[in-house]
């Protein structure tokens, strides 16, 4: 019997580890995206989701993205600095 149940264990362990494995792998490669957003004085700043998802929208004037790389997104703000847009920091 106590073999029996060692072996049990063992299965529900091994599932356990297989789940909280693939959970992990799955947020290491999910993408991160960035967002520019421009505040009440009028610079804009880069922004990565999860930094955005953690404020309140009301804190943005206008936001633009999301961007698939952060060197995207600063390209993108310059573009919108030269444009008048945003304020340079």
């Amino acid at each position: 019997m106590n073999s029996e149940l060692i072996a049990h264990h063992s299965k529900l362990i091994t599932k356990l580890l297989f789940k909280a494995f693939f959970a992990n792998l799955h947020r290491m490669t999910a993408t991160q995206t960035w967002y520019i957003v421009k505040r009440q004085e009028g610079k804009c700043e880069i922004l990565s989701s999860e930094q955005v998802e953690g404020e309140d929208k009301s804190a943005f004037v206008e936001r633009w993205g999301p961007f698939d790389s952060q060197a995207e997104a600063i390209a993108r703000r310059v573009g919108l600095i030269r444009a008048g847009k945003c304020q340079p920091q």
